[in-house]
């Protein structure tokens, strides 16, 4: 039978429509219950109504099939999701789900480390050791490796100061061969490595061969315990503290009581000792996690915290605040569905942080009570969980008083329990990078930033949420964006993030990646916001030759990139290239520059450098509508030779002076007296009416291109013709 398109539109049907009863498309078997309503089956259909009926039997019968499918689709996804497979099944899958998962999350740490892990600086020679010691005459302290290549225990070293400088970006790191310091043979066999220590010009740390004191394979833990050790704290004056927390408590509340079920860090008694050796040997035994201490208001704060923080009675959904003496509790009760059990989890905070850091935590604690709650409707999660803490409570509750002042419950459970070691990392990640990235129940994804600590590990001026949403106003099509590292997508990444990394260009606006990704606009905001909130990424305009750019004044970390960019950028000098922008420099004066012997691409490189580490800053033209100082008129012009529609479209302007109509008067004429054709100055004289409203000092040259849908080139020809009567200000902005 001839379908309805070849009927009415091609093939060697066209035209024909069926009245016989064998292209009816229905069989002996078909029943009313087959047809459409609407068709009769037991009638002949002639003519167009034969069409019609077969149109009609056509789309029931797609509907059917598709709707039958969709039910397969159902029962399949049901199959996977409520049914249990089996045991061998089940633990293959679970294998592998697990190396899935660890394998993204320990890809997405490393990417978080990277953006917030410092650098050690290389020393060339004793000449800038020297140097480096003499000039540091302020309060931070001055780590100086002294290592030799190949020795196993300086890469130790080397690994566990590179973590340090992520905690301590105040601190100063350097590293320096031994024989460059013309140390003797025997030194360099025997006292290596060596970590020397300075503040306020003052050597007050010098271990020599270090590994003695905590062994051959150490972490950055055990090497800050040592340091404290011998009263020397890093983190001394450091204001970033009030964005991290002291600490995280799990509580939970049932029918029968209101307790603690975990906190972290706890605190451990460690043995005494009287021997140095046993210090050592104790230094590099105990696990580096057991040794963080919490303050003693806080342990002191958390031995009721069980009543206090517990959720009450209609406040579960509320997020919560309460302070005690110099400590902040912040979280969000969780009631769990189907359950007379409540929870929540509980950041402890430094007293005097701010508003937006307490906001911040209570968002990062209903996210993990969300994913327990998921999580216990599916596997009844939470309560296996506290089956496994409870023989660890059972054992501390039967211990006596004395026993348990140096005896702590929680050692026990977080080796047990999956969720107390997922709140582990949240809280030693947020503390480290102002990020975390966990899965909990090796099932549900939890991501959370502290902004303002993300910012400052990124190299960036602290902002929070709302300083991040002010920017977001400002940011219009015509800008663009700068990650600060190149951004490898996740495996599990969202496929429009997956789209706009594919097309992404440093040269290229918010516009013209919503065109180039067949995104919409407002989804591309989304997820430029995204990465200005996790600290990955700046606003910038597009990068074009045109762009004016100039150095940063007084930017402290100047000597700390000269190193890595040496490296990055064999043969070339940062001084070098810094200078070409000051005086302020356009992007185009720089790459056609035949000083400069690398090729254009490497100077792309270059300016991308400099710009992610902030040595450079854009300049943008903002304009001003002022009549020149002086009275005098302009000579070349006759007012005679202005065109009618040229004088009614000047004395059609609103809100300037007579003054300056006479002068774009005057401007027109000399134009034309010069030659310009009177249909381009007329043009023009229209283009400036237009963009007089944005010359008040307030928009850039690049926001008037936008909002007026105007070139660069018109704009300029404009500007160049009224000229005296434009002041510019070249400002820092975006």
């Amino acid at each position: 039978m001839a379908t309805l398109d070849e009927k009415f539109l091609d093939g060697p049907n066209v035209g024909y429509c069926s009245s016989s009863d064998e292209e009816t498309g229905l069989g002996d078997g078909d029943t009313a219950s087959n047809t459409p309503s609407g068709v009769a089956s037991n009638r002949k259909q002639t003519g167009p109504k034969a069409v019609l009926a077969d149109y009609h039997t056509a789309q029931h019968q797609m509907k059917v099939k598709q709707r039958k499918a969709e039910l397969e689709m159902i029962k399949e996804a049901k199959r996977f999701t409520l049914q249990n497979p089996s045991s061998s099944q089940k633990q293959s899958d679970s294998s592998d789900d697990d190396e899935d998962l660890e394998s993204i999350r320990r890809r997405r740490m490393q990417q978080l480390k990277s953006l917030s892990r410092g650098r050690i600086l290389e020393i060339p020679d004793a000449e800038e050791f020297l140097s480096v010691i003499e000039n540091n005459k302020s309060s931070s302290y001055l780590f100086i490796h002294i290592y030799r290549d190949g020795l196993d225990s300086c890469n130790t070293l080397n690994e566990a100061l590179l973590e340090l400088t992520s905690k301590f970006p105040r601190a100063k790191f350097f590293k320096v061969q031994a024989h460059l310091l013309g140390t003797s043979g025997f030194f360099t066999s025997n006292a290596l490595p060596a970590l020397q220590i300075y503040r306020n010009g003052d050597l007050i740390g010098n271990f020599v061969r270090i590994t003695d004191h905590i062994g051959e394979d150490f972490s950055s833990a055990q090497l800050l315990r040592f340091l404290t050790s011998n009263d020397i704290e890093p983190s001394d004056g450091m204001q970033q503290s009030a964005y991290s927390p002291q600490g995280v408590i799990l509580v939970s509340k049932d029918d029968s009581a209101e307790r603690v079920l975990f906190m972290y860090p706890f605190t451990a008694e460690l043995p005494v000792v009287d021997k140095e050796e046993d210090c050592t040997k104790d230094w590099k035994k105990t696990d580096d996690n057991i040794a963080d201490q919490t303050s003693p208001a806080i342990c002191a704060a958390s031995q009721n915290a069980g009543s206090l923080l517990c959720p009450k009675e209609g406040l579960s959904g509320v997020p919560f605040e309460i302070k005690v003496d110099n400590i902040r509790f912040a979280g969000f009760p969780w009631r769990i569905e189907n359950s007379t059990h409540s929870l929540a989890v509980v950041f402890v905070l430094p007293g005097s942080a701010e508003s937006h850091i307490v906001d911040s935590f209570q968002k990062l604690s209903k996210k993990i009570a969300i994913a327990i709650n998921s999580e216990q409707q599916r596997c009844n999660y939470l309560k296996l969980q506290i089956q496994l803490m409870q023989p660890a409570w059972d054992e501390y509750e039967a211990l006596t008083d004395e026993q348990k002042a140096t005896h702590s419950p929680y050692p026990a459970i977080l080796e047990k329990s999956g969720l107390c070691q997922h709140l582990k990392e949240v809280f030693e990640d947020v503390c480290d990078y102002g990020m975390c990235d966990v899965f909990v129940d090796d099932c549900i994804e939890v991501g959370f930033c502290v902004e303002p600590k993300a910012f400052l590990q990124a190299g960036l001026a602290p902002k929070s949420n709302k300083e991040v949403e002010e920017i977001m106003k400002q940011v219009c099509p015509y800008h663009g964006i700068l990650f600060l590292e190149d951004c490898l997508p996740s495996p599990d990444s969202n496929p429009f993030v997956l789209k706009f990394l594919e097309k992404y260009e440093a040269n290229l606006s918010i516009e013209e990646l919503s065109a180039s990704t067949g995104l919409p606009l407002l989804q591309v905001l989304q997820i430029v916001k995204h990465y200005l909130l996790w600290a990955r990424a700046i606003v910038i305009y597009p990068i074009c030759s045109t762009n004016v750019y100039t150095t940063t004044p007084c930017h402290t970390s100047f000597t700390t990139m000269v190193n890595t960019f040496s490296e990055q950028f064999e043969g070339c000098g940062l001084a070098e290239i810094v200078e070409q922008f000051s005086p302020p420099s356009s992007l185009g004066s720089f790459l056609a520059d035949s000083s400069l012997y690398s090729p254009v691409n490497l100077r792309m490189q270059m300016l991308i450098f400099l710009l992610r580490n902030q040595l450079l800053v854009q300049l943008h033209t903002y304009l001003y509508l002022l009549p020149p100082i002086s009275n005098t008129k302009i000579e070349g012009c006759d007012p005679s030779c202005i065109t009618p529609r040229i004088n009614t479209v000047i004395k059609s302007v609103n809100g300037v002076t007579e003054e300056l109509r006479g002068y774009l008067t005057d401007l027109c004429g000399q134009a034309i007296l010069s030659g310009v054709p009177e249909l381009e100055v007329f043009y023009m004289v229209q283009q400036f009416v237009k963009f007089i409203p944005f010359l008040n000092g307030r928009h850039h040259i690049e926001h008037i291109m936008f909002e007026t849908q105007t070139d660069r080139s018109n704009l300029q020809r404009v500007m160049d013709l009224f000229a005296p009567i434009l002041s510019p200000l070249y400002i820092e902005g975006i």
